[in-house]
């Protein structure tokens, strides 16, 4: 949507859906808009616990385990601008998804 206060609130909606909307969110990471980029970070850090995030997608969707590996890779490595407590989320997360075999 055009309009940055629509694509906040669509993330704030997709975290309240649940942790495997995170793929998605990530996309928000992107946004030109740093409120949304802001809101985003907040409902992935405040909404996605990682031991949830990591056992849906071993559960449900390892096939996608990959993809969200990669996603999460492409923010930390191109020094996205993320507050630390995203960058350490993220790093986290990718630790974790790191120990899945």
């Amino acid at each position: 949507d055009p309009n940055p206060v629509i694509r906040a609130n669509c993330a704030i909606g997709l975290g309240e859906i649940g942790v495997h909307t995170i793929r998605t969110l990530l996309v928000g990471l992107h946004d030109e808009e740093e409120g949304v980029r802001s809101t985003v970070e907040k409902v992935i850090v405040t909404q996605m616990n990682i031991a949830d995030v990591v056992n849906y997608f071993v559960e449900n969707d390892e096939g996608q385990l990959a993809s969200l590996k990669i996603a999460i890779k492409d923010i930390v490595e191109n020094n996205y601008p993320l507050s630390m407590f995203a960058k350490n989320y993220l790093n986290q997360l990718l630790e974790e998804i790191e120990k899945v075999k």
